[in-house]
């Protein structure tokens, strides 16, 4: 575990967060924002934020149990460890995610940008903190 050196005008990606101890080795219960839930374990450099504390994500182990998954991060070693990362943001330099693709946006990507009026004709969740949703702009109104 190493503390994350990222600089202040990185934007980071949430694909999830640490969840509740597990046993007594430091295993940590992972909620995950991506589709399949599992992805997060490929994705790097990651890192877990607690408030104002940041620490390099390495997953050493990963299991899938029917309830979840439950892994093993580099340097936490006990349960006492473990338990000051729970809740933690896990994310991703945004430069790091694979291209969203034709007519897809991250949330990330979106925010800040001015709202227009617009009805939504369709939306669906495509995971890795992606949304799809498809808009209409009023009559007479074209988009820049």
């Amino acid at each position: 575990m190493s503390e994350s050196s990222a600089t202040a005008d990185t934007r980071w990606v949430a694909l999830g967060r640490l969840g509740k101890t597990h046993g007594l080795a430091g295993w940590m219960w992972i909620r995950s924002d991506c589709d399949p839930a599992d992805a997060i374990f490929q994705y790097q450099p990651l890192r877990a934020r607690q408030g104002k504390q940041c620490m390099d994500v390495i997953w050493e182990q990963s299991q899938i149990h029917a309830k979840g998954m439950i892994a093993k991060i580099s340097g936490i070693d006990s349960p006492e460890q473990a338990k000051l990362w729970t809740s933690a943001v896990l994310e991703i330099p945004r430069d790091a995610l694979p291209d969203a693709g034709d007519d897809s946006w991250y949330w990330a990507d979106l925010q800040g940008l001015q709202v227009r009026a617009a009805r939504v004709v369709a939306r669906q969740n495509l995971g890795h903190d992606r949304l799809g949703v498809r808009l209409r702009l009023p009559a007479g109104d074209e988009s820049p």
